[in-house]
């Protein structure tokens, strides 16, 4: 077998996990000895046959490889950075694929982004640019047509030029006859990564003098692009961490707590202290007291009476109080654990944090801890499948942000982990036959219950990775707007519950309707400016009459790309009622997150192996 192995920018502990594992195990080495460092080659067997491919040709590298595979040896052919950029890796796999020799490629941290960890810099800033262009000089290998650096040019997009170093002149003149201006930053990171790196901050009218100072000629990285030096007011920031923009873990519901005694309302405010310092707490949090000597402070309710004002509001309440009285105040709003808030209750001097409910998806469990932490205490956990160490769907699911389509499926699973599975065919198994499927996707689906046989359960996983973008007349009311929403959805064939976000233009802050249903939704509405939403680039539905009106051609289009990150528009302006409304999706790996279900999961084959 022949592992394309990519060894990284430079430094040496920049290589990945599995590479690094490939060239512990290797029989032969085949490095690229002008790029390589040399370091790497440390990890390699005493015995192991080490090659510089900077003295071979290309046949000869293919006759080491092909003599080396006919004794079934392990061969790593280790190449720069990642080998899918420059690495001319394709032209050896074809080789291989006429001489039928198994081959394999492991993924190397790219010299473009450790360069940007060296200047500390994002490529994709919202507004400024949200696209990266890799690309080089033409040089001895041709580009094809409609490659060159004039043409990327025009799209104002951060721009990475490899191969470049000794093109400079070149370079200068085709970005600006593009669409750059002389004034545009430009970084040169020469060897990222490695002991002897330079770096340079200049602009592109002065990139030829700054290469030729330095005699920079070879192994070094140009960036263009006004994300260079861009400060605080620049740019709009992300809404990922905005308190107003709504993820999986942090929606409209607020965080309490309730004290019943004078040294249960000081560790209140110590616990609310140290909740301070952590970044998904950082927006008030409300105590309840009730407490006799605390007159002042006191509520005038009962506690079941305030737990009830307080309950659907909630997503976390912590009693510092005697769990009897937490269990009892709580008691009578208890719904489904999908929808309770998390519960937790702390003795008056903090010893010990209990997770009473919802200690997966409403993540009592995580809080307890992180709260013991703040006390000095214990966190008392006591659901099984984190008491045995055992992989748990729902803490998986709201760990990546993803809504459990059908949570009736879940207990049977968790027992089932529980008492042991095995894998087959991409299905967990037990012993008396039952399987279960996970699925992850936000399309409509009707496999919720059953799958295939009665003995085979589908866990449908639903990513809130869709954001809605919505434009509206003055005093449009909720009804219509989700009327509008809901034939949308139908068209597109998606689960309304995977909406993340929805929002519009700032000039419709106000819009009840428009508030009101994003309420119903769980969320809270996101508003941009007119300037934020011009800054969305791609093939947007315009019109210059909703220009005239709000000073910005699209808002429900644009709304819906800003607030995916520019992802996929995967519905258009959509017209119903005056209300117009787009659906763009975040991109989510799903593929990647089923692998990383398996790795997770226990999975035992007592039928085959005996032993756990």
């Amino acid at each position: 077998m022949v592992h394309f192995v990519g060894a990284g920018p430079g430094a040496a502990d920049l290589i990945t996990v599995r590479g690094k594992r490939y060239i512990e195990e290797a029989d032969v080495i085949i490095y690229a000895g002008s790029l390589v460092n040399p370091e790497l080659l440390k990890y390699a067997k005493r015995d192991c046959k080490i090659y510089n491919s900077a003295v071979l040709n290309l046949d000869e590298v293919v006759d080491i490889i092909r003599e080396a595979s006919a004794k079934k040896l392990s061969i790593v052919r280790l190449h720069t950075g990642d080998p899918s950029i420059y690495g001319a890796v394709k032209e050896q796999m074809d080789r291989l694929d006429e001489l039928g020799i198994p081959y394999d490629s492991c993924p190397g941290v790219s010299s473009f982004l450790a360069a940007a960890a060296s200047l500390n810099l994002e490529y994709t800033l919202p507004g400024i640019s949200q696209s990266i262009i890799l690309t080089r000089a033409e040089g001895r290998t041709k580009k094809p047509s409609g490659e060159g650096i004039e043409g990327f040019a025009s799209h104002g997009s951060t721009m990475v030029l490899f191969l470049s170093a000794a093109e400079s002149k070149k370079v200068k003149a085709e970005l600006i006859r593009g669409g750059y201006n002389e004034n545009t930053p430009v970084a040169v990171v020469y060897r990222a990564s490695w002991k002897d790196e330079k770096k340079f901050i200049t602009i592109l009218n002065d990139l030829p003098q700054l290469m030729e100072r330095e005699s920079i000629e070879k192994t070094a990285l140009i960036i263009v692009g006004d994300v260079i030096g861009a400060k605080k007011g620049d740019y709009p920031e992300s809404r990922l961490y905005d308190k107003s923009f709504n993820t999986g873990y942090r929606g409209n519901k607020k965080l309490y707590i309730i004290s019943c005694s004078k040294k249960g309302y000081e560790l209140a405010k110590k616990i609310e202290d140290g909740l301070k310092n952590e970044k998904e707490f950082d927006e008030k949090i409300n105590h309840i007291v009730k407490c006799a000597a605390l007159p002042e402070i006191s509520t005038d309710k009962s506690l079941r009476q305030a737990v009830g004002d307080i309950y659907d509001d909630a997503r976390l309440i912590i009693f510092v109080s005697a769990a009897g009285i937490a269990v009892r105040s709580v008691a009578p709003f208890i719904g489904h654990k999908y929808n309770d808030p998390a519960i937790l209750c702390a003795d008056d001097l903090g010893e010990n944090i209990i997770s009473l409910m919802s200690g997966h998806m409403g993540g009592a469990n995580e809080y307890a801890r992180l709260v013991a932490d703040i006390t000095g205490g214990s966190a008392v956990i006591t659901t099984a499948t984190d008491m045995e160490g055992r992989f748990a769907i729902d803490l998986f699911a709201k760990r990546h942000g993803l809504i459990i389509g059908n949570p009736e499926q879940v207990k049977e699973f968790s027992g089932a982990v529980l008492a042991g599975l095995y894998e087959e065919g991409g299905l967990f198994k037990t012993d008396d036959g039952k399987g279960f499927e996970i699925k992850i996707s936000n399309d409509v689906s009707g496999d919720d219950v059953k799958y295939a046989t009665d003995t085979i359960k589908t866990i449908r996983l639903i990513p809130r990775n869709l954001c809605v973008g919505v434009g509206c007349k003055k005093n449009t009311s909720k009804e219509q707007i989700e009327e509008c929403v809901n034939e949308a959805f139908d068209i597109i064939k998606k689960d309304k519950r995977a909406i993340k976000a929805i929002g519009s233009i700032d000039i419709k802050k106000t819009e009840k309707g428009l508030n009101e249903y994003a309420k119903k939704l769980g969320l809270n509405a996101v508003f941009y400016s007119a300037e934020e939403l011009s800054h969305i680039t791609g093939d947007i539905n315009g019109s210059e009459f909703v220009k005239d009106v709000t000073g910005v051609d699209n808002v429900c289009e644009r709304s819906a790309l800003l607030m995916s990150g520019n992802g996929r528009l995967i519905l258009g302006k959509h017209i119903k009622n005056g209300v117009t409304v787009a659906v763009a999706q975040e991109y989510t790996d799903c593929e990647a997150l089923l692998e990383e279900i398996h790795g997770e999961a226990f999975v035992c084959d007592r039928n085959r192996t005996g032993e756990e």
